[in-house]
């Protein structure tokens, strides 16, 4: 944090304490917007405050806060006027606050289109600051004042500075919350697949918990004790790779060979760590089909990535299918299929299985 001169009065260094007290109090965003209001109009003076955080997709201002000014002005600078605002821009780029007489005169200032584009007859006087968080601008705070008041100060650039240190910190803390929620929601939407085999296990491989779905294949399995014992081989494996190998995450089959009479011939078991549970792996077991095309032969021209989407492809299943089955994106799954398609120079998925299929024993001569 930089070092600044606080303000000499005992009041206003009481204000900056106080501000960054409960600040650093608060973890949701609208709280946080409540404490910074309460403390911000008594350590800069102006006629209106904003605090805004970044919409990631269209990098439009999302409010959080607003005290003071103009409802119209305010509204149509969120909605078209940040776009023209050359002091958002400038804090954007140099992650440093700045005010209106920092960069231009007041006749270049008055000049300037954001003017007509709020509609303004005179353009107010503003500061700004960028709230930053991992290194990337996610907010700003904003003051107004009104054309004929003086520009802000040196001072009030100078308790900005410190005012600023502490709500990116409050900031960065709100977005690891909301982070963290994110990655809960997405968790437990995984546990919830319908039609999916699952089991929770811990580490070390003892099993916490397993859906009806996994419970029948286990069950299955277990009848068959060689094969229970594969299967549970095959899910020590998966776990070893990803708390000792740091594999984020690990895949194993387990041949069913005679034993598939009520399921697939075999079973593909897909592990992957939980994000909310500590020390908790969830594992998908999938079925796959007897007669499931063999491409193997294809490993020296395809990648494992590619391998894998070819015969998922040969098990009919779609895009989204795959991207599930394989915990990555849809748009992964395109870029693996762009890629297979310009390997076999075919234009759709029948021709790419027929020559897939007709190449076994020479794939060397594509």
């Amino acid at each position: 944090m930089n070092q600044v001169e606080l303000p000499p009065s005992d009041d206003a260094q009481a204000s900056l304490l106080s501000l960054a007290t409960s600040v650093h109090e608060s973890l949701e965003f609208e709280d946080l917007g409540t404490s910074y209001m309460a403390h911000i109009s008594k350590l800069v003076r102006a006629s209106a405050y904003g605090f805004y955080l970044v919409q990631p997709e269209t990098g439009r201002p999302q409010r959080v806060a607003v005290q003071g000014g103009v409802e119209r002005f305010v509204t149509r600078w969120e909605q078209e006027g940040y776009a023209k605002d050359p002091l958002l821009s400038y804090t954007a780029h140099t992650l440093e606050p700045v005010h209106d007489a920092q960069l231009f005169s007041m006749s270049e200032w008055q000049r300037q289109p954001l003017r007509k584009s709020l509609t303004m007859r005179r353009l107010v006087r503003m500061l700004e600051a960028p709230l930053t968080w991992e290194g990337r601008p996610v907010g700003s705070l904003c003051f107004t004042r009104g054309p004929d008041e003086p520009p802000f100060s040196e001072q009030d650039m100078g308790v900005l500075r410190f005012v600023s240190a502490h709500m990116r910190a409050a900031v960065g803390n709100a977005l690891e919350l909301q982070r963290a929620r994110e990655s809960r929601a997405l968790a437990e939407g995984a546990l919830q697949i319908v039609g999916a085999a699952l089991v929770l296990s811990d580490e070390r491989g003892s099993i916490k918990f397993a859906n009806r779905h996994a419970e029948a294949i286990m069950n299955y399995c277990t009848a068959a004790s060689p094969k229970s014992t594969e299967l549970l081989a095959a899910l020590n494996d998966n776990l070893a790779r990803i708390t000792e190998g740091g594999e984020p995450t690990a895949v194993s089959v387990v041949r069913l060979g005679r034993y598939a009479e009520q399921v697939g011939a075999s079973l593909l078991l897909r592990s992957v760590r939980v994000p909310t549970l500590e020390g908790t792996v969830a594992t998908f077991l999938y079925e796959q089909l007897e007669h499931a095309p063999d491409f193997t032969y294809l490993a020296s021209l395809l990648t494992p990535r590619e391998l894998e989407v070819l015969e998922l492809v040969a098990q009919g299943m779609t895009n989204k299918e795959i991207a599930r089955r394989m915990f990555v994106s849809a748009n992964t799954v395109k870029y693996h299929m762009k890629r297979l398609f310009q390997t076999f120079q075919v234009g759709s998925r029948g021709e790419l299985l027929a020559k897939a299929q007709a190449l076994k024993g020479t794939a060397d001569t594509i």
